[in-house]
């Protein structure tokens, strides 16, 4: 819905208590999927995700939104091409915490970080074409042995959306070495860190170009060598993906 500032907020919920899942289930990680049908604008936009309380749909308004933490789950970019496709935030966290308190519901808003320069439309609950429609995309063990995951890990630099370029020589370059790093999270015995090239920008590329390297040492840093997609231009997006790694349960 949308509020008499003009700022765009989505709110969507999901009911799992109906799957099937093991007693002692333990997601290790969630993906929210939302299908954009159209865009306006030229600038990219950034959205965050906020966990909520669980809410009626029919009640919710501009002035009667649900209970929404303030703090960010995750936050994704959004560019403005291919115009349609899927896109994608890393919800585990959230999913997490709310099934080890015995909440098989999961809430959350969207909303834009800052001022946005381009308008998303996306596939809702009702939308004609069900495929298109929201997905959360689950992967999980059987904990059975209580391991507690430890938290999601926040990327300091670089910063989402940034442009990174080489200044070391006269002519301004893409820096092929970015530096990663992330805050240290208690309880991890490692990180993985999962990376790809979106090809056409589209989240569904980095699945097919992904590669994930597994750091033994609890260090949150690393030295990162990309090199351009075969037959693109230097000035590709780089997608990063980090999780924590505890000796017995991969997250």
């Amino acid at each position: 819905g949308a509020s008499s500032s003009g700022d765009h907020e989505t709110f969507i919920e999901f009911d799992l208590s109906q799957m099937p899942w093991p007693s002692a289930m333990t997601p290790t990680s969630t993906i929210l999927r939302l299908y954009r049908t159209q865009v306006a604008g030229v600038s990219p936009l950034t959205v965050s995700a906020h966990a909520c309380t669980s809410f009626t749909e029919s009640s919710v308004t501009a002035l009667q939104p649900p209970s929404c933490s303030t703090s960010e789950i995750t936050r994704s970019t959004l560019s403005v091409t291919p115009p349609s496709g899927w896109l994608e935030w890393d919800i585990t966290s959230l999913a997490q915490s709310n099934i080890a308190n015995g909440n098989m519901t999961l809430s959350i808003k969207l909303v834009a970080v800052g001022s946005g320069g381009s308008l998303h439309t996306f596939a809702s609950g009702e939308y004609a074409t069900e495929s298109l429609r929201p997905t959360l995309r689950i992967d999980y063990v059987d904990n059975v042995a209580g391991v507690v995951p430890p938290a999601q890990p926040v990327l300091l630099s670089p910063l989402d959306g940034a442009v990174l370029y080489d200044t070391t020589n006269n002519l301004l370059d893409t820096l092929d070495k970015p530096v990663l790093t992330w805050n240290a999270v208690t309880g991890a015995t490692g990180y993985i860190v999962r990376f790809g090239m979106l090809r056409d920008n589209t989240p569904s590329s980095l699945r097919h170009q992904a590669k994930s390297l597994e750091l033994p040492s609890p260090l949150p840093m690393m030295l990162l060598r990309v090199q351009p997609l075969s037959g693109g231009c230097k000035r590709s997006m780089v997608r990063f993906q980090v999780r924590p790694h505890l000796v017995g349960l991969l997250v």
